[in-house]
């Protein structure tokens, strides 16, 4: 895509506004979010649109995320809300939620159990989850989190962040969108991409149920433990006949 055609998509007329995470200025000098960006300096790759306006925009979630989360883990953030947001569409379900859940989705990556105290927030019951599965449980308590920083969002995002990582038992779609978004953002490298891409477009649950075969398989390989979570999820959608005999 073009500079010129990327312009006028990302800052075209009507109610398109964009979120700018990081620029190259004409001195070649990088820029992180929230700087604002010259004229003729935004990248394809860094730029996020927002079609419709929302109860709590875009904008607030991610001047929240910004002391929160690196700049690597933000734009992570923002490549699985896009990929979210193309998924809802494609399935005919909610795009602003999709956004919003890939947006705050790792809200807790950076947090430990002292870290969300000194904020005030209090989750003891995942304690066990940090001591026994340390790795999934920023998903785990991730809700906990967005309540405390946006008590106005409600519950719809409650499932498909708590399970992002690890899958559950039974998926609604949208969870299962953010899930499989998670998994096949662009930058994210990952085997069989083009097998997974076209489930994912096709035949979601198929993508989930591949998604987890492979990640019990990367954690076996690694021995390391895997949450029960996991295991119901696999019990539920796969492993596909496409995931049988994967490596990771």
């Amino acid at each position: 895509m073009s500079l010129a055609r990327f312009e006028r998509t990302a800052c075209g007329l009507g109610n398109r506004r964009s979120i700018l995470l990081s620029y190259r200025d004409p001195l070649g000098l990088y820029h992180k979010y929230p700087n604002t960006a010259p004229a003729g300096t935004l990248s394809a790759a860094v730029c996020f649109t927002i079609l419709r306006p929302m109860a709590v925009s875009h904008d607030a979630l991610i001047n929240q995320l910004v002391p929160l989360l690196s700049a690597k883990r933000l734009a992570h953030s923002l490549r699985v809300a896009a990929t979210a947001k193309q998924l809802a569409r494609h399935y005919g379900s909610d795009e602003d939620c999709a956004s919003q859940a890939g947006i705050l989705h790792d809200i807790a990556k950076h947090q430990t159990p002292n870290t969300l105290r000194e904020m005030g927030i209090v989750c003891t019951e995942w304690d066990s989850c940090w001591e026994h599965f340390p790795s999934v449980w920023h998903a785990l308590v991730g809700p906990v989190v967005v309540r405390h920083f946006f008590p106005d969002l409600g519950d719809t995002l409650t499932n498909p962040i708590r399970y992002h990582t690890t899958g559950y038992k039974t998926m609604d779609t949208l969870t299962m969108i953010l899930f499989v978004a998670d998994f096949i953002e662009p930058e994210r490298p990952i085997p069989h991409r083009a097998v997974i891409e076209e489930q994912a477009y096709t035949q979601l649950h198929q993508a989930v149920g591949t998604i987890a075969a492979h990640t019990v398989a990367t954690l076996q390989a690694d021995n390391r433990p895997i949450h029960p979570y996991t295991h119901a999820c696999m019990a539920t959608y796969g492993p596909p006949e496409t995931a049988v005999g994967w490596t990771p």
